[in-house]
């Protein structure tokens, strides 16, 4: 039989994978040497509910959509309304119902 000759390619690819397995045997080491342990939060109890949420809550979608409604892009922009400014109506916050 001949002599095995490893090429270029196969020497730099050894290397590697003996260079990082003996990084991993080091990192595995410096773990199982260390004293500070973690401590991991508590978990979350979740339960399920049968009763809450069986009607959907949402708002009902839009049927046009809303770039056919927007505004149109132009050189020159609008000038800003200023009656809607200065014409603010004060509110009186509505009152509850009595029972």
């Amino acid at each position: 039989m001949g002599d095995i000759a490893f090429r270029q390619e196969e020497k730099i690819g050894l290397a590697a994978a003996l260079a990082l397995h003996g990084v991993l045997v080091a990192v595995l080491a410096m773990q199982a040497v260390r004293t500070e342990v973690s401590v991991f939060p508590e978990r979350m109890t979740v339960s399920l509910a049968t009763e809450v949420g069986l009607e959907a809550a949402s708002p009902d979608p839009v049927a046009e959509s809303r770039a056919a409604i927007a505004p149109t892009l132009a050189d020159d922009p609008a000038p800003a309304p200023e009656s809607a400014a200065a014409e603010r109506v004060e509110r009186a916050a509505p009152t509850p119902p009595t029972q």
